[in-house]
């Protein structure tokens, strides 16, 4: 009977069980919703694949259409890649396959993406879908305006962006208020070239303002080379480069970022794509909010609006946005940004970033490792820092009691927090006087040097004073010190250190005297041998000259006598008178050498024409010779040192330089007298010369010095040779002087 039960109960199930299922189909059928219609959009892109752009207008279609409540939406990408493929025919070969392509699920609407798309969709897709309406996306205005009025507008309708150029020029303006010009940067196909166009022609109103430098269709190492050599007031203003004049073809914000990179000036562009590829920023188009609202056109015209109902608009789909590394390139301040701004790809710092985590775990582990440390240190260190402390200590004492040196710290207060024992062997005075009293160490300054000491204001360079010792010794000293700081910075003083050179400065000081004792022991030597030379010119000239002239006479007369004798006897007469002239020659002109009588005669000026003159005809050199506004009268040793200075610098020129030009200019000033000798000789290596110079050289050397000028010698080989000398003059009490 049991069995029988159950198998009752097992058939009563199964008969239910088709009855059951009918009610659950009814049920699931009720709250099923109900079916969508199906709209097939073509969408058509002006260039290939790759163009980011593209993506975020595709990107903004896709988050509307696809999740439209009223319509079951099918999406079509289609991408003419006209850039790429200009070559005659293709348009129409396209269209042709579009229509073949699409003749078994014909579009219910076509969306045409970018300037280029919207005119071949006009122009050869209307005989393939002539019924079907149009969304243009992201034209520019004037296209839009242009086909108002049309019969083409009755089945189109969409969303451009403004011909203002997103307020490109009013932004670059408060961005950079200097510029002045735009250099314009466009690539070389179609669509550039149409690009390029009209973002010229929506420059037009800025023209009387701003220099348009066109850089447009160009190849790009030109554009990269032109680009980074452009003036300082201008902005670059990038439209777009598919390909260049070589035809080579660029995705365009890549070329955007190789411009950028290469350019010495701002850039600026009028789409978000390119943002963070090395524009600015600026009042930019976004292209992913056109998209939707192409998208939303687009449900519009399915829901029942005819396309001519529906006005162009730009949907407000421009924002100011703005790359945070560009800002900083170009140093541009955030807070000139206009309002509302956005600033992207700003760098976040890892303490702005991880702010909380970092406190939060800096203070737990602080927390743990000061309870750690607390039971260490009291268990384990105390004796070993008392060692270490009284082992610091000694050291300290034992650097710093037993140096030679005056050391001292002073606190930020001005009292002293150490001084040396070695203070009281330099200044008569105990380290206990110089803590009780911390102005001591100004007061022992010799007044003389007090304002050296506080210009000195405790700074890091070395300074030198005197200070008084306690029994009156004056002391000279060597100071040096530098700010004293802990490892937080903060100032805790000045740690000083002084230094007894008294003995040093005193040898200094002799050495100085010596020399200017040698140096006028030179001068007394130089000015001897002329006095000895004078003297023996007035002997020369005064006694062997004028006996010489006698015997001259004397010879002339014998002359005469013989001349009816023997004629060999005359001949011998006539030479002996010739070389007796000669001898009255050469002993006048070694009277000369010896020393100058027309110096003091007439003056160095005149001394210095006539010994050019002489220098002329005896040598056969062009000697150009320039004397001007010498001071009258002048020192003797200054006028007597130049002149030789001129006559070594001749005798130079006749013996080494080979030259047929000289000039010699002696011009007086208001700082003193200039002297120059100039030839155009084969010159010398100065740098040899002057590692081995001559006698002349020398000598001329320490006349100048002596004078207290200055010598310069220019000269290279086959390039001659230039002396100039600069002579101060200085009146004298009591000057021996002589006129120029």
């Amino acid at each position: 009977m049991k069995e029988r039960g159950n198998l009752f109960s097992r058939m009563h199930i199964f008969a239910m069980l088709p009855i059951l299922l009918l009610v659950l189909s009814h049920g699931a059928s009720a709250a099923a919703p109900p079916h969508k219609p199906l709209k097939r959009i073509l969408l058509l892109y002006s260039h290939d694949k790759t163009l980011p752009g593209q993506e975020l207008v595709d990107k903004g279609i896709r988050s509307v259409a696809l999740s439209d409540p009223a319509f079951e939406i099918e999406l079509f990408h289609e991408y003419l890649d006209f850039a790429r493929f200009e070559q005659p025919g293709y348009k129409d070969t396209l269209a042709r396959f579009l229509g073949d392509k699409y003749s078994f699920k014909p579009p219910d609407l076509i969306i045409s993406v970018l300037p280029q798309s919207l005119p071949y969709v006009l122009k050869h897709c209307r005989q393939i879908f002539p019924d079907v309406p149009v969304v243009a996306c992201t034209i520019f205005e004037n296209s839009a305006r242009a086909l108002e009025e049309t019969e083409d507008r009755q089945k189109t309708t969409g969303i451009f962006f403004k011909g203002d150029i997103g307020d490109i020029v009013p932004v670059a303006r408060r961005l950079r208020p200097g510029f002045r010009r735009i250099a314009l940067v466009g690539g070389s196909s179609e669509g550039d070239r149409i690009n390029s166009s009209i973002v010229r022609q929506a420059l037009k109103p800025y023209e009387p303002d701003i220099e348009l430098l066109d850089l447009t269709g160009c190849a790009m190492a030109e554009i990269v080379a032109r680009v980074g050599t452009l003036p300082t007031d201008t902005v670059l203003l990038y439209v777009s480069i598919t390909k260049d004049r070589e035809g080579q073809h660029f995705i365009p914000r890549e070329a955007l970022a190789t411009i950028s990179s290469a350019a010495n000036v701002p850039t600026f562009s009028i789409v978000d794509s390119y943002l963070g590829y090395g524009i600015v920023g600026g009042r930019l188009l976004n292209l992913e909010a056109q998209g939707k609202k192409a998208a939303e056109l687009a449900i519009r015209i399915f829901s029942g609006e005819a396309p001519k109902d529906i006005p162009f608009s730009d949907y407000d789909t421009t924002s100011y946005q703005f790359d945070w590394r560009e800002l900083k390139r170009w140093r541009i301040d955030e807070a000139i940004l206009p309002a509302g701004s956005t600033v992207q790809f700003k760098e976040i710092s890892v303490w702005e970033e991880y702010r909380i985590q970092i406190v939060t775990t800096a203070l737990v582990v602080l927390l743990e490792s000061l309870l750690i440390l607390a039971l260490i240190r009291t268990l384990r260190t105390s004796r070993r820092i008392q060692k270490e402390l009284n082992t610091s200590e000694l050291r300290y004492r034992t650097v710093a009691d037993y140096t030679f040196h005056w050391e001292y710290w002073s606190a930020p207060d001005g009292t002293l927090n150490y001084i040396s024992p070695a203070c009281e062997a330099i200044t008569g005075y105990t380290a206990r006087q110089f803590k009780e009293n911390p102005l001591l160490l100004h007061a022992i300054v010799v007044p003389e040097d007090r304002a050296v000491w506080e210009q000195h204001g405790h700074s890091s360079s070395e300074m030198q004073f005197r200070i008084r010792k306690a029994d009156g010794a004056i002391r000279w000293i060597e100071h040096c010190c530098r700010p004293v700081t802990d490892d937080g910075g903060e100032f805790l003083g000045i740690r000083a250190s002084n230094r007894d050179i008294t003995v040093r400065k005193l040898a200094e000081e002799k050495i100085q005297e010596r020399e200017k004792d040698l140096h006028k022991l030179t001068g007394r030597l130089i000015w001897g041998q002329e006095e000895e030379r004078r003297r023996l010119a007035r002997e020369l000239h005064d006694d062997l000259t004028q006996r010489l002239a006698v015997l001259a006479i004397q010879m002339g007369r014998m002359e005469q006598s013989v001349r009816d004798g023997r004629q060999p006897v005359l001949e011998e007469f006539q030479e002996a008178r010739d070389q007796t002239v000669q001898i009255s020659a050469d002993i006048h002109a070694i009277s000369r050498q010896l020393h100058p009588s027309i110096l003091d005669d007439l003056g160095l000026g005149k001394a210095v024409e006539a010994e050019c003159s002489r220098f002329a005809k005896r040598e056969g050199i062009d000697v150009h010779c320039t004397v001007e506004n010498l001071p009258e009268p002048l020192p003797k040793v200054a006028a007597l040192s130049l002149y030789r200075i001129v006559q070594e610098g001749l005798a130079n020129i006749a013996k080494h330089a080979w030259a047929r030009h000289a000039e010699v200019s002696l011009l007086g000033g208001l700082s003193g007298l200039s002297l120059s000798l100039r030839d155009d000789g084969i010159g010398f290596d100065a740098a040899e010369v002057r590692k081995k110079a001559g006698l002349g050289l020398s000598s001329m050397r320490e006349r100048v010095r002596i004078i207290q000028g200055e010598l310069r010698i220019v000269s290279a080989p086959a390039k001659g040779t230039t002396i100039e000398v600069n002579v101060p003059l200085k009146r004298e009490e009591n000057p021996d002087l002589v006129r120029p």
